[in-house]
């Protein structure tokens, strides 16, 4: 048993040297361990707004630590490799990673995003719109010796989100449908001081809130994580896999 940190991150392998790419074809029982004592997520904000602060910034002292700790055990699946030309095609948990050679290493990648827009413009002029943009990256390589497969996986994974508001709007148009302190989440991340007194800021239909119109915020997140990873090369057919390629248990690895 091992203890190790709750993550929502998909694993990924890194390090493959050894055999010919033939000898690795087949069905693989695979065990994943976290590795990584440093996976973390690193947070940015933006914004032009004026004469407000975030709580760091401001250093509100928080009485209270959260600690959190879980105890699991390895997560175990199966996967395959398989040759696709003159590269291999790593499958597990419905994934499929293209590997390909880099000296006597094999790297396999499965990458992903989206991007998503959304505006709402009124015909005053009032205009709100969410941005999201998410991206990931998984790397995968490893070292097969006589069956053995031993590596270390490794995820990296981007989330930025933005929103843009005009800095005002009528006040026909605050006390119908907008209200007068607007859409845009300023409230969850920034602060004002009015005449001592602490409190989350909104951007106010009636004054010049921000540096210059929209008001803007963005928020974006950087993470990464890892973790050990060995396979053995089983005896199971090809047909086999289509009945195990779902198997596993341990709750370790969540997959991409």
């Amino acid at each position: 048993m091992r203890i190790i940190r709750i993550t929502t991150a998909a694993a990924i392998l890194a390090g493959l040297t050894g055999c010919a790419q033939g000898k690795a074809e087949g069905v693989w029982h695979f065990y994943l361990t976290w590795a990584s004592s440093d996976d973390a997520c690193a947070t940015e904000l933006t914004h032009n707004f004026t004469n407000l602060f975030t709580p760091e910034e401001e250093e509100i002292e928080n009485p209270w630590t959260t600690t959190s700790e879980v105890t699991r055990s390895d997560s175990e699946f199966f996967g395959s490799l398989s040759e696709s030309g003159e590269n291999l095609i790593l499958v597990f948990n419905g994934t499929v990673f293209e590997g390909n050679k880099n000296g006597d290493a094999w790297v396999f990648r499965a990458d992903s995003y989206t991007q998503s827009s959304d505006t709402d413009t009124h015909e005053t002029g009032y205009t709100y719109s969410i941005t999201t943009d998410q991206a990931a990256d998984y790397i995968i390589s490893g070292a097969i010796k006589s069956g053995v497969f031993n590596g270390t996986s490794s995820a990296e994974w981007s989330t930025v989100q933005g929103w843009t508001e005009s800095d005002n709007w009528s006040q026909e148009l605050a006390d119908t449908e907008i209200g007068t302190q607007g859409q845009i989440p300023s409230y969850n991340y920034l602060l004002r001081d009015i005449e001592g007194s602490v409190v989350p800021a909104y951007n106010t239909f009636d004054r010049a809130d921000c540096t210059s119109d929209p008001c803007t915020l963005t928020l974006s997140s950087d993470c990464s994580t890892s973790y050990d990873l060995v396979g053995y090369q089983t005896d199971l057919k090809w047909d086999d896999f289509e009945v195990v390629a779902g198997a596993g248990q341990g709750s370790g690895y969540q997959g991409p």
